[in-house]
C-alpha cells in the first residue's frame, strides 16, 4: 500500500489528524500516520478499484479489529459532501462478506 499525504481542513480531516499516532519508519525518523480506521474513510471516499482492494485488505488483517462504528459515523455525513451515497452501501456490503 502507498502513502498518502493529505492536509486537514473539514471536520473529518481534523478528526483523523487528532487521531493519529506516530510510526518509526527508521530509527531517529518517525511519520505520523492516520489509523486504520481513517484510511478505510480515506479510501472508501475516493473509492477506485485500488481503493476498494485496499479497503478490503486493511478489513481483513489478521489480528486487527476495526471500530466500525467509528467509519461509518465518519463516512455519513462525508458521503453527503462528495455526492456519493453509494459508498457507504457498498462498504455495508463489504463488512457482511465472509473474512477470508
Amino acid at each position: 500500500m502507498g502513502r498518502d499525504v493529505a492536509q486537514g481542513g473539514i471536520p473529518f480531516e481534523v478528526a483523523s489528524v487528532a487521531r493519529s499516532s506516530e510510526w518509526q519508519a527508521v530509527p531517529g525518523l518517525a511519520l505520523r500516520t492516520c489509523s486504520a480506521e481513517d484510511i478505510v474513510v480515506h479510501k472508501v471516499l475516493v473509492g477506485r478499484a485500488q481503493d476498494w482492494a485496499n479497503v478490503e485488505k486493511v478489513q481483513q488483517r489478521p489480528g486487527r479489529r476495526l471500530n466500525v462504528a467509528l467509519i461509518q459515523g465518519e463516512l455519513a455525513p462525508l458521503r453527503a459532501l462528495k455526492e456519493s451515497p453509494e459508498s457507504l452501501d457498498r462498504y455495508r456490503d463489504l463488512l457482511r462478506q465472509p473474512v477470508r
